[in-house]
């Protein structure tokens, strides 16, 4: 199944909303000098309509996405391959220590995660014809220094000595 920028901004009231979403959900919570600059690589993208950005509201395009993921028609669906699970996030206190992480005494908060088994992902990608170009060959690889010197060069799973 292929993933055009359709499919992906359809559960946004256009492709400019979707992208601030993003932008507002990844990177830190506090928005800082850096996510500033991080949200021109949002503006410059094709897709990026001001002219659309008069009548965003983060709480329409949070409330169309939450009906996007109910519908079962959408590509983050289960029927999709995507999971939706419940963790629990163990919160830290500052100058503090826990002998453990059950400790009752640590705060913690539940988040909802859509996810894909690993197992999917690894399937799919070799599905793809694309695999067919993936190096799964194991090999050592050497530079030569300019006095001479041989040295290994550690870079990928498949030229490690797991894999020789």
């Amino acid at each position: 199944m292929v993933l055009t920028s359709k499919d992906l901004f359809s559960a946004f009231s256009s492709p400019m909303a979707g992208l601030l979403m993003c932008w507002h959900y990844s990177g830190s919570n506090e928005k800082s000098v850096a996510e500033l600059n991080r949200l021109t690589g949002f503006t410059s993208d094709a897709l990026f309509n001001l002219a659309e950005s008069g009548h965003f509201s983060h709480e329409c395009e949070q409330r169309l996405l939450g009906d996007f993921l109910q519908n079962d028609s959408n590509l983050f669906h289960a029927k999709h391959r995507w999971y939706y699970s419940m963790v629990q996030v163990w919160l830290p206190k500052e100058k503090m220590k826990f002998t453990s992480e059950m400790d009752p005494s640590i705060r913690t908060i539940k988040v909802d995660v859509h996810h894909c088994l690993l197992a999917d992902i690894i399937k799919s990608a070799f599905a793809d014809a694309a695999a067919s170009n993936f190096y799964m060959t194991p090999f050592e690889e050497y530079w030569e220094k300019s006095d001479g010197c041989m040295v290994k060069v550690y870079s990928e799973v498949y030229s490690s000595l797991e894999m020789l």
